[in-house]
């Protein structure tokens, strides 16, 4: 189905609009795309749900822009694994030794800021080395010691 003029018309006024509002320096090309998917959408048969899960991974990308903007020169790696790793297990103290090692080298990890490898990565490189994007589960994983409580501690509902 073809959009009617009346549709196009208003997209192209609704696009015209929130260009004027954009900051400077953005690229112009970049905004008018994004903001022409955006208006694309009206046009479309599209579910309630799917418009709501892009809506809050918009705010969620945005968040984390925010966070990230002044790091952004900083190297950074993930370190994934088990939440449920015990402290004296051999591949937790592999783990904290990495994030130790990599951090001295000028590098922040990232994890997902639950215990187990994650911790033991984020106690190596120390909080002021490490971020913890927690995904919020119905059950079970919470932010680890070393960083809860800190302004690095973001929670997500996705997992981007």
């Amino acid at each position: 189905m073809s959009a009617s003029s009346s549709q196009v018309k208003y997209r192209r006024e609704l696009i015209s609009f929130l260009q004027q509002e954009s900051p400077q320096g953005m690229d112009e090309q970049i905004i008018q795309e994004m903001l022409s998917t955006v208006a694309r959408l009206r046009d479309k048969d599209v579910e309630l749900i799917d418009l709501k899960i892009l809506g809050t991974a918009l705010k969620e990308l945005r968040y984390a822009f925010s966070v990230f903007k002044k790091y952004r020169g900083i190297p950074k790696v993930a370190v994934f694994g088990s939440a449920r790793l015990p402290r004296h297990d051999i591949h937790y103290r592999l783990a904290q030794e990495f994030g130790k090692q990599i951090s001295k080298k000028g590098w922040m990890v990232i994890t997902g800021g639950a215990n187990g490898i994650m911790e033991a990565a984020m106690r190596g490189a120390g909080a002021d080395k490490s971020f913890g994007l927690n995904i919020l589960l119905p059950f079970e994983q919470e932010a680890n010691p070393i960083i809860r409580g800190n302004k690095k501690l973001m929670n997500f509902k996705y997992f981007f």
